[in-house]
């Protein structure tokens, strides 16, 4: 520790003991007291020796340009934790206190540590404004690429065709191209996790749950490896079928679709998601794929053993329309329930849309008391670091539990089909690019709009928005260790954007996801293993940005996944 040079100081140590002040002030400020006898320059430690009654200081913190005092940190022996107001330490208090008067003849030692935070008000406003704006605008591309999709199934049901099926299809996959940048917007309370800014009763299980219990659906093809029944099946399910109990698709009757007492409507629908292992999921965007497409069965409709994918019909047409499924039309027309799947088409896409739609209505700008209004409202640097936290929780979960585990490392490290995101379509390329991109959104501050025509060039961009992020507030500060390390960001975020644009034009040129996870195909320059581990490098930047900006919560939430994404070949 460095001693102070001032005379008195010198003096107390020189003649007498006594307790201790050990005082460490970080990087963005420094500390003097209100007599001027003690000051503590930036990044320095420092000691002031207490012995006698006389000792009357106030510690001030004063932070250095770009910067902003939060308070006094609080810990074990620490004086004035969590105060923002100047510490007063006197010892006048003492006399007649033996305990007290004890201390001053010790050499115990207390704490002192002023909290300095690169913050800026205005700088903060502009990126939760602009934060809200691309989540409004990303949501409200979901809704009206929804209803496409609701347009396209309701033209399909009126009259069932080949051309029509496949525009369906199509309008499902760019249904897709909005919705995937708006996953970084989960795990913080905003309008998809939570109807109220404080419960976690959210849309999002109804919207994008996954993996999907299509066997509670529809007929399936149950066989391992690639469709276990542990895979296709529920454990249980809250909609009857077969009291309730577990529905593995061996009994093709059991199903909504097969179970013609049970009216197919939205309440129906609802119940998704409503099991212990949550893999009973009958809504939204995956009920609808499984719909169009069924299971991603081998060129001869016979299950795959998880080494043949290659040889199943993988495009149709185009090297950017993946197919996936091959479902036959039949299945809409002659087939003696086939009115009913058109039926669940519609409902769950009128659902689909609801629930989209209330989600875009909590990013509303103008609209008192709704999300929006609460995230962008801050009274204090404290309530302002709570809204930036929101955001790099999102980012930091999204990067490397949800997307480099969940999405990726469980189906590339165990060479399971089902487990890919979009396992029915073969659109799982797709799943990832877009949700790597919503993360890079949040910290460049920009939304380019979305990919109208399936090329991979983003051309709908009537909501596109060019704000402020994460980068720029670095940049207004002018605090240079902020600097390095958004720009230490910036360059993990490009080689991401490296890594899934190679994934995805694999896919592009007939190697999808499910292909690329085979036992075969895994190695270290598998575009699928890089990105996974560019994911986790990622997130510990956005992890060392939230840190630089005093947030105190992990914004890398572990219990996300349990895979090890440093290993993506490790198992899950």
């Amino acid at each position: 520790m460095k001693q102070f040079t001032f005379a008195a100081v010198i003096a107390a140590t020189t003649f007498l003991g006594g307790c201790k002040i050990a005082i460490t002030v970080p990087e963005g400020g420094s500390i003097t007291t209100d007599s001027g006898s003690y000051s503590c320059s930036e990044s320095s430690s420092c000691v002031v020796d207490v012995s006698d009654t006389n000792f009357d200081e106030t510690f001030n913190a004063i932070p250095a340009e770009g910067y902003e005092f939060t308070g006094w940190k609080k810990q074990h022996r620490g004086f004035c934790g969590g105060s923002q107001k100047p510490c007063a330490l006197p010892t006048s208090g003492f006399v007649g206190n033996t305990a007290l008067l004890n201390f001053l003849s010790s050499d115990e030692e207390f704490f002192l540590e002023p909290v300095f935070v690169p913050y800026d008000s205005d700088g903060v406003e502009a990126l939760l404004q602009t934060n809200a704006n691309i989540a409004l605008a990303a949501y409200s591309d979901s809704v009206d690429t929804a209803k496409d999709l609701q347009s396209a199934l309701s033209a399909f049901a009126a009259n069932p065709s080949q051309a029509r099926l496949d525009s369906a299809k199509r309008a499902w996959l760019v249904s897709r191209e909005p919705y995937g940048q708006t996953e970084v917007y989960r795990f913080r309370l905003s309008p998809i996790d939570s109807s109220n800014y404080a419960d976690e009763d959210g849309l999002e299980g109804d919207i994008n749950a996954w993996p999907l219990g299509e066997a509670l659906i529809d007929y399936v093809v149950a066989a391992a490896p690639d469709f276990g029944d542990d895979q296709v099946g529920v454990i249980e399910n809250g909609i009857g079928i077969n009291d309730g109990g577990e529905v593995d698709g061996t009994d093709t009757a059991l199903n909504i679709i097969a179970d013609t007492s049970i009216t197919i409507t939205k309440a129906l629908i609802s119940n998704t998601a409503t099991a212990g292992d949550e893999h009973d999921v009958i809504a939204g965007y995956h009920a609808i794929e499984f719909m169009l497409w069924g299971q991603d069965l081998n060129d001869n409709a016979m299950v795959t053993n998880g080494s043949d994918r290659e040889e199943a019909v993988k495009t149709n047409g185009a090297g950017n329309i993946a197919t996936g499924g091959q479902r036959p039309l039949t299945d809409f027309t002659s087939d003696s329930l086939a009115s009913r799947r058109l039926t669940y088409l519609q409902v769950v896409a009128e659902k689909l849309v609801e629930d989209l739609e209330f989600v875009r209505d909590g990013w509303v700008d103008g609209v008192e008391g709704n999300y929006r209004d609460q995230f962008t409202s801050f009274a204090s640097t404290e309530e302002a670091i709570d809204r930036i936290t929101e955001i790099l929780v999102g980012m930091g979960t999204l990067s490397e539990g949800e997307l480099a585990g969940e999405r990726m490392q469980i189906a590339y490290s165990s060479n399971s089909q089902e487990d890919e995101h979009s396992c029915f379509s073969d659109n799982t390329h797709r799943d990832v690019v877009l949700n790597s991109r919503g993360v890079a959104n949040s910290f460049y501050g920009v939304y380019a709009g979305y990919d109208s025509d399936l090329d991979g060039i983003d051309d709908e961009t009537g909501r596109a928005v060019d704000g402020f992020g994460f980068d720029d507030y670095a940049q207004e500060l002018g605090v240079e260790s902020l600097q390095d390390i958004a720009a230490e960001l910036d360059s993990r975020l490009s080689e991401t954007a490296v890594n899934v644009n190679e994934l995805d034009q694999s896919a592009r040129n007939g190697m999808p996801f499910d292909v690329l996870i085979m036992d075969d195909n895994r190695n270290k320059a598998n575009p699928i293993y890089k990105a996974i581990v560019s994911l986790n490098v990622q997130s510990s930047s956005i992890a060392a940005l939230a840190e630089k900006l005093a947030v105190e919560v992990e914004v890398v939430d572990k219990d996300a996944s349990e895979c090890d994404t440093t290993s993506p070949d490790s198992g899950c």
